[in-house]
């Protein structure tokens, strides 16, 4: 009996050296979990770079634009005197100005766009200033060699100029906001559906614009935490742009790459820490192998334990002889049987807490892991009833001590 009993306590032994070395490999930083953050981050900025088009919307929804300017009577005069049809329910849309154009192609350039503040300006266009003087012949001439004839109409009205880049949804792109009087374009855009040479055409009406009062606020973060994808991209607490990128070790060298240059090195990075081994009681094992390797180690530890536990306990019933053996679970007292009970749990705790730490979701490793981790928890629940019983005998006794 003493054989058997030397065994139990060397497995007892052992399964405590596993949990010992399990748990300091669970709390090992796991640097992979990064990489994944920061490459979600970056399919998210990639997301929101798509959607770039949307961002002169929310400019102009935060200026709280009107429906638009009516064209001015002496055009709209000039318009019904050419011909032209639906002249007075077109309206020239309101224009702003912002002093930064959209971002790209570094990390640094999002980063720095998103997190200053920009001007936002409303564009006074001078309507009573119209060029040429002689509109209703201008206007008809150009009809008669662009519309070549035919019963065109007014579609819209939009707006072009000395320093704007293109009209987009009211809002025009400045790099430099001008001071002052600049010069302007009204387009009047035509159809003619009878055409098929030149279906639409435009005709340049000159005018001039300036600015009005700028508001400098943080515009493109706010639109960035409107969007879905945008939120995913700031910290909650600091307002940090682009938080888990930052907190890597080579953001430096990511800030000056482009986005899918910055997700291919990323990446590289992932598949070298997922291949990287570590040392388990001196061999070296995968580390995605040590998520399911640990806990079908405890496992069978815990096996052999109450295998050996109830041979052990069968010899003392059968032989009644006293049992003297320098061993917790013989010792008496409720401390000594917390502590074997608790030493029996360690390794189930250890294992969950690995396969959680180092596991990937849903992941085939993951799932084996968690398999044996269940396992082992149902095999210490066993050991520790048929411990607990085993002692209580002690106690009554059943079984002399």
């Amino acid at each position: 009996m003493n054989d058997s009993l030397k065994t139990l306590r060397l497995l007892h032994q052992v399964l405590l050296l596993v949990a010992a070395a399990i748990f300091v490999l669970a709390l090992t930083p796991d640097p992979s979990k990064l990489y994944r953050a920061a490459l979600q981050e970056l399919a998210a900025l990639k997301r929101v770079a798509a959607e770039q088009n949307q961002y002169p919307k929310y400019l102009a929804s935060r200026l709280s634009p009107s429906s638009g300017h009516s064209v001015p009577p002496i055009v709209v005069e000039a318009l019904k005197a050419a011909g032209v049809r639906e002249a007075a329910s077109v309206k020239i849309p309101e224009a702003f100005a912002s002093d930064l154009i959209i971002p790209g192609p570094r990390l640094t350039d999002y980063d720095d766009f998103f997190s200053r503040a920009h001007q936002l300006e409303r564009i006074k266009l001078r309507l009573e200033r119209t060029d040429p003087p002689d509109l209703s012949l201008y206007i008809r001439r150009e009809i008669r060699i662009q519309g070549r004839g035919g019963d065109v109409y007014l579609e819209k009205v939009s707006i072009s100029g000395s320093g704007l880049a293109g009209p987009s949804d009211g809002v025009q792109f400045i790099a430099d906001l001008p001071v002052g009087e600049r010069e302007a374009a009204i387009l009047l855009n035509f159809r003619n559906p009878t055409s098929e040479i030149t279906p639409r055409f435009s005709v340049p009406l000159g005018t001039t614009y300036e600015l009005g009062q700028a508001d400098k606020e943080t515009f493109a973060r706010d639109w960035l935490e409107s969007t879905p994808d945008g939120e995913k991209l700031i910290d909650a607490k600091t307002k940090l742009i682009l938080p888990e990128l930052k907190r890597l070790d080579i953001w430096d060298q990511l800030s000056l790459m482009d986005l899918d240059s910055a997700i291919s090195a990323v990446q590289k990075r992932l598949d070298s820490t997922n291949t990287e081994t570590i040392s388990f009681f001196g061999i070296s094992v995968n580390k995605s192998v040590s998520v399911f390797a640990a806990p079908l180690t405890c496992l069978c530890i815990e096996w052999l334990f109450l295998l050996h536990f109830r041979r052990f306990s069968d010899l003392a019933v059968r032989e009644k002889s006293p049992v003297e053996f320098p061993w917790i679970a013989l010792f008496p007292g409720r401390a000594s049987g917390f502590t074997i009970y608790v030493s029996l749990t360690l390794p189930v705790l250890a294992s969950f807490v690995l396969v959680a730490h180092y596991g990937i979701w849903n992941s085939w490793n993951m799932r084996l892991g968690m398999l044996f981790a269940l396992g082992s928890a149902a095999t210490a629940v066993r050991l520790v009833f048929e411990l607990w019983s085993f002692r209580r005998s002690l106690q009554a006794g059943g079984i002399r001590d």
